[in-house]
C-alpha cells in the first residue's frame, strides 16, 4: 500500500480525493517538489524546501507548513520504505465554490498533497537518446509550477521517437529538458545554461555544480548554442530522479563516440559516493 497525506490526513494513496473545483485542477494554480531519499535521507532536502518557499512566494503564497512539519510527513510517507525512494508533494491555492479567476478570499486554504513511491538509481546507465525541440512554455519557468502541459507535450513527442528526453531550445539557445537541466562538455570543460527566468534551477544541477568544483573540472555557466549542442563530447541531463544521466544520442546523431563520456563517469562516481 502506498501512504498518501492529504490536507493533515494519512491515507491509501488509491484513498486520496481532491475536489474538481481545486484550483491546481482547474487552472494549474499550484507548485510541487520532487525530492530523492536515498537510505531514508533527503538528497537536498534543505535546498528543496527553501525552492518550495521562493515557489509559491513567486505565485503569492505562503508555505502553509514549517519544514520540520515537512520532515515530519516525509518520515511518516517513509516509514517501511526500502531502497531510493521519491517523495512527490503539491500545495495548491485551494478550493472554491465557484471557477473564478480571481485569488480566493483569504479564508480559502491551501490544499496540501504528498506521496512515496520507488525510483531506479542511474548507476548502470547506458545513456539516453533526446529530441531536440523549441521551447514553447512560459517565461517563468523559474516556478516549479503545475503548468507543465508543454512539457508533457514535448516528452510524448520524445516518447513517440524512441527518445526518453526533450532538449529544448529558444532562439537557438539551450534552455533545458522537458524535466531535466542539461550540461555539455566540449574540450575538457563543462557548460551549463545559467540560471535564469526560462530555466529551474534545479537541486541535482545545483549539486552537479559543486561536484565539478571540488573535482577541479573546468566548468562555466553560459549559454549553450545549438550548435554547441551537437557538436558537445558529451552531454547529460541532471534531475531528482535521473540524477546525472549521460545522454548518447540527439536527434540520431550520436554524442561524441555514442558512449557516456569519460568526465561523466567522474562525476557519477562521486553523486553515487555522496548519496551512498
Amino acid at each position: 500500500m502506498t501512504l498518501a497525506y492529504l490536507n493533515g490526513e494519512y491515507l491509501p494513496l488509491e484513498q486520496a480525493k481532491v475536489s474538481p473545483m481545486d484550483r491546481s485542477f482547474l487552472f494549474g494554480d499550484a507548485v510541487y517538489e520532487v525530492i530523492p531519499f536515498y537510505q531514508g535521507k533527503g538528497l537536498g532536502l534543505a535546498e528543496h524546501l527553501d525552492r518550495l518557499d521562493n515557489s509559491l512566494a513567486a505565485i503569492e503564497m505562503a508555505n502553509p507548513l514549517s519544514h520540520n512539519q515537512w520532515h515530519v510527513i516525509f518520515d511518516t510517507l517513509l516509514t517501511g520504505s526500502q531502497g531510493t525512494q521519491k517523495i512527490y508533494l503539491q500545495v495548491t491555492r485551494g478550493t472554491c465554490l465557484e471557477r473564478n479567476f480571481f485569488y480566493p478570499d483569504a479564508n480559502v486554504g491551501p490544499t496540501v498533497f504528498a506521496y512515496s513511491g520507488p525510483f531506479t538509481s542511474g548507476a548502470n546507465n547506458p545513456g539516453l537518446h533526446t529530441l531536440c525541440r523549441e521551447d514553447i512554455r512560459w517565461n517563468n519557468c523559474f516556478i516549479k509550477s503545475n503548468n507543465l502541459l508543454a512539457s508533457c507535450m514535448a516528452t510524448d513527442l520524445a516518447k513517440r521517437h524512441n527518445a526518453q528526453e526533450v532538449i529544448m531550445h529558444r532562439d537557438a539557445v539551450v534552455t533545458e529538458g522537458g524535466s531535466s537541466n542539461v550540461f555539455i562538455v566540449k574540450d575538457g570543460t563543462v557548460l551549463t545554461t545559467p540560471v535564469g527566468p526560462h530555466i529551474l534551477n534545479g537541486i541535482t544541477r545545483q549539486i552537479t555544480l559543486k561536484l565539478l568544483a571540488e573535482l577541479d573540472i573546468p566548468h562555466l555557466e553560459a549559454d549553450i548554442t545549438l550548435d554547441a549542442l551537437k557538436n558537445a563530447d558529451e552531454v547529460w541531463i541532471t534531475s531528482s530522479t535521473r540524477e546525472v544521466a549521460p545522454v548518447v544520442q540527439l536527434d540520431e546523431q550520436a554524442i561524441g563516440d555514442g558512449q557516456p563520456g569519460l568526465i561523466w563517469q567522474q562525476v557519477y562516481t562521486a553523486y553515487s559516493n555522496l548519496t551512498h
